[in-house]
Formats: C-alpha cells, structure tokens, sequence
C-alpha cells in the first residue's frame, strides 16, 4: 500500500496490476485502492501436499513453458495467459519491496524468476526498496546475481543492503532509498482507540505495550528447532516480565497469517496461552487493515516486534521499539533511524538482553520520540523518492 501511495503520487494515472502468491485475499483487499490482483506466476496452492519433488518437477515445467511463452507464444491456459499478458502489457516491473532476495532460502528464487521472466519479455524492471541477504549458498548467489546483472536499477530500503551489493559489483546502479512501508496512512487515534476497546484494551493508568511474534525455522543454523524454541521460551518470560514487575497490559499485534509466509496468530497464542497472569494480555485475532493496524500500534507506550513491518508502523508513529532482528533488514531500518541500540538477534535472544534493552527504552522514552519526530520526515520522503525514480526512469525510456 506505501508503494502505491507514492507512485499515484508520481504517477496518477497509473494501471496497477500486483501478482500475489494469495490473490484470493489479496485480491478483496486492494480492490478499494483500484489495483488489480492477479495470481504470481510461480504461485502454488497453500494446500498442495504433493510431495517435493514433484511440485519441484512442476515448476521446473511451469518456467520451461513460460520462457518458452516469452519466444514464441505457444498456447497456455487463460488464468496463465492473463498473467502473462500482465507482464507482456506492462511499461515497466517493479520487484516490491521485502526480504525476498538472497538469504539461505531456496523459495527465493521464485521472486528471481519473476524479474528474468520481465527480463526475457525486454521490460525495464526495478527492484523497488528491497533488502537482499548475503547470499546463503552458492545456487542463490549465482542464479540471483545473474538475475540482478540484468535489471535497469536497484533501490534498497537500509545501508546493510546498499554495503551487500556494492560488494558485488553489479552492473545496475544501486541507490539507498527507505521502506514503502513508512507511508502507509495511519487511521485516527479516535478509530484506533475504539477498535482497541472492541478487543478489550483501554488506555488506563496501565502502560500498553505492543509485540509482534513470527515463526522462524533459522535456515543457516542447524539447531534452528531449539533457536526457535529459546526465542518462544524468552518471549514467554518477557510477557510475564511486562505484565507482572511493569505491571503493563501487552497486546499482541499478529501481522501475517498467510498459510505461505507464517500465521503470527499461532505464535502468538502459544506465547500468550504459557502466561499464568493472561487477564492483561490480548491477542488481536481480526484481519485488520494496514491503515489500522498502524493506528493501533500507535495506541502502545512501547513495542516489540519481530515482524520488520509492524515495528516500522510502531517507529512511523513515534512509539519507541525493541525490534528483534532474524534478517539483516531489521538492523539496517532501526539503524537508518538512529535505534540501533534498540535492535536484538533472534538466533541469540536472551531474557537479560530483553529486560535492559525495554529498560533502556524506557528510561530514553522522551529521547527517542523527539528523535523520530526528526527521522521520520526524512525517511518518507526517501520512500517516496522510490516512485520519483521509477517516473523518472519511465520518462528516459519514452
């Protein structure tokens, strides 16, 4: 929603079409923003329980014919044909912003075949406010360097990216830019604070701490079932820290429920159901909007989050956070604002660390608020130069 903020800044004209790999619901939700929903090109049904090779057999299929599309256009059938039209049709392919690209993640290379399938069809593609991992293994990093070899240009939403990929070499020019996520629109604190009280959370003489929790599998550890369950075991006595010695009501913010990328709703309720004390603890269970989200976040005296975007909803609205990082785009954003004392790893979470850093950002309270008051501005407007970008790259090709 911040990217198509800022390129109908831009661009008011724009047609908008965003391949997802859940167009059913993706597809209800952007419709009020006029952007058409179509499925991605490699998406596969969150409840195919074919075995894994065969659903390896039918991708490697699915992108022998697609690239052969590109030549010669040889029949496909028509859910294909209009996502392949989509890309055929477009003046320019934006590959959103997200943690997408690099990493030790094998699904990455899904994303990488959207931008050389844009490629093949001879359209300029942007990788659009992205962080990109170091490269996990030497399938991702070459496959993606190639890949990224091809593109017109690259933007990176934090300074550990932009460092990354001038280590690279790649041909494209690289430009820091900042999270689209920054201009999502924030409802009022009257909306956000009536929402709270339909899911029981008032605003009393109790401190409102907000936390987002994610699952996470630890790809480059091999211990990554114990990592994860020292990070639910901490989190646990965290809530029960908050609730019983800050005397606190913690909400739990759930940002993701795809059956694709992890339902935070499921972590969430384990957390909460291990808390004896659990008449201060709420977990919101509502699909919310992002505008909502936001404003609710905003609600917090102070917020934890895992989920990189709730934690840039909770900075975006001067709350001051402790964000847990489990991929390097968490500790170039806070880093970006100035908090990089705020920031926690994931794969070494500790309760001590946990209870100075909330008490850090406790005693800074004021400090910090008066600090993103400042940061904030700068940082929309350097998503917003995003979209200045892609105008202006659309004008050179014209």
């Amino acid at each position: 929603m911040g990217m198509v903020y800022a390129i109908r800044q831009y661009i008011p004209d724009a047609e908008i079409t965003v391949l997802s790999f859940t167009p059913e619901t993706d597809g209800e939700k952007y419709n009020k923003y006029g952007v058409r929903v179509l499925r991605h090109l490699l998406a596969v049904s969150p409840r195919a329980s074919s075995p894994k090779f065969i659903s390896v057999a039918k991708l490697l299929t699915k992108i022998l014919r697609y690239s052969l599309w590109s030549r010669v256009n040889i029949p496909v059938a028509s859910e294909e044909k209009e996502i392949l039209n989509a890309y055929a049709d477009a003046d320019i392919v934006l590959s959103c912003g997200g943690g997408f690209l690099g990493g030790h993640d094998i699904a990455s290379l899904l994303h990488v075949y959207g931008i050389y399938f844009a490629k093949l069809l001879g359209k300029p593609v942007i990788i659009y406010g992205q962080s990109i991992d170091p490269f996990g293994n030497v399938i991702i990093s070459t496959i993606t360097k190639f890949a990224l070899n091809r593109v017109d240009l690259i933007t990176v939403r934090e300074q550990l990216s932009l460092d990354y990929l001038k280590s690279l070499a790649l041909k494209p020019k690289v430009i820091l830019t900042a999270d689209a996520a920054f201009l999502v629109k924030s409802i009022s604190p009257n909306e956000a604070t009536k929402l709270l009280a339909e899911e029981g959370v008032y605003k009393s003489q109790r401190p409102l701490v907000g936390i987002s929790v994610r699952g996470w599998n630890f790809p480059e550890y091999s211990d990554g079932k114990l990592r994860f369950a020292n990070y639910l075991e901490v989190m646990t006595k965290t809530v029960e820290y908050l609730v019983s010695t800050l005397d606190a009501t913690v909400v739990f913010f759930p940002q993701t429920t795809s059956p694709l990328w992890g339902d935070d709703l499921i972590v969430s309720n384990e957390i909460a159901s291990r808390i004896e004390n659990d008449s201060n603890v709420k977990v919101l269970a509502k699909d919310y909007s992002p505008e909502q989200f936001k404003g609710m976040i905003g609600q917090m005296g102070l917020f934890i989050g895992t989920r990189m975007h709730s934690n840039i909803f909770a900075l975006s609205m001067g709350v001051p956070t402790v964000a847990i990082s489990y991929q390097v785009k968490t500790k170039g954003m806070m880093s970006m604002l100035g908090e990089g004392d705020y920031v926690l790893d994931m794969a070494n979470l500790t309760f001590d660390d946990m209870v100075s850093a909330i008490g850090k950002a406790w005693d800074n309270h004021s400090k910090i608020k008066q600090q993103l008051t400042r940061k904030i501005p700068e940082i929309e407007n350097l998503a917003l130069y995003n979209a200045e970008l892609v105008k202006s790259f659309l004008a050179q090709t014209k």
